[in-house]
């Protein structure tokens, strides 16, 4: 916490071993992936926590990914709140996170070269994609659109699907 400056007395803890993704690694400190992997879950999920006051216990939230092929951060956000609201913490509202990624409909391989955007990629769509980004959601209902089409408002060369 002294090294980002944050003073919270709330523990975060994202493991992503390499028999996870099917390698042979070492396991010790922390690698590139787990923390920032991690930095992202806990600011999805500090967003929702109650104030001190309201609620004056540490919590520690861990995740450890057993297999990925997909977004193992945003699936931490989406276990992290359930684990927070079986732990009884009294939590703002759900959250849920999901990964988007942007792929060019190449020419290579039939397609006529206009972007395609597609929720909830895979982990072949994240490693042979254009670009991903992360993205969590608070569920104020039980319906949300993820990707809706509105030809008046979005430009005509990108089109939503999904994976």
């Amino acid at each position: 916490n002294e090294i980002v400056g944050t003073n919270s007395a709330n523990n975060w803890q994202y493991s992503f071993p390499p028999s996870c993704v099917g390698e042979v690694g070492r396991i010790g400190a922390p690698s590139r992936r787990e923390i920032g992997h991690g930095m992202l879950a806990e600011r999805s999920l500090e967003t929702i926590l109650p104030s001190d006051k309201d609620f004056p216990y540490t919590i520690r939230v861990e995740s450890t990914i057993t297999e990925s092929n997909g977004s193992s951060s945003m699936a931490s956000v989406c276990g992290g709140c359930l684990a927070l609201q079986d732990a009884g913490v009294p939590i703002k509202c759900s959250i849920a996170g999901i990964a988007m990624g942007l792929v060019l409909d190449t020419k290579e391989f039939g397609g006529d070269g206009t972007p395609l955007i597609l929720s909830d990629i895979t982990g072949s769509e994240d490693a042979s994609g254009d670009m991903d980004f992360k993205v969590f959601i608070y569920i104020t209902e039980l319906v949300i659109p993820i990707c809706s089409y509105k030809p008046i408002l979005r430009p005509s060369h990108i089109r939503c699907g999904t994976s």
